[in-house]
């Protein structure tokens, strides 16, 4: 309100998508995703497994993930270590 009756445009644009994100993340609060994200688990799983490639695909996974993380630790990323 301040920023509003001093006629900072800067701060007040600031403080309006300040409270915008804080609505999406509210909203996102109020619906509990992870027992969609284990059914999605779960057909993907028995899919890949009807198909008969369910090794290939995790070992597909892995190569992924040791990939990206050597890419990380090349570019410098204080996380990955």
């Amino acid at each position: 309100m301040k920023a509003k009756e001093i006629g900072d445009a800067d701060t007040l644009e600031r403080e309006n998508l300040k409270r915008e994100a804080w609505l999406w993340e509210n909203e996102l609060r109020r619906h509990n995703f992870v027992g969609f994200l284990h059914e999605i688990t779960k057909v993907v799983a028995r899919k890949k497994l009807d198909e008969g490639n369910f090794e290939p695909w995790i070992s597909q996974a892995k190569e992924r993930a040791k990939t990206q993380h050597a890419n990380r630790l090349e570019a410098g990323d204080p996380m990955e270590h």
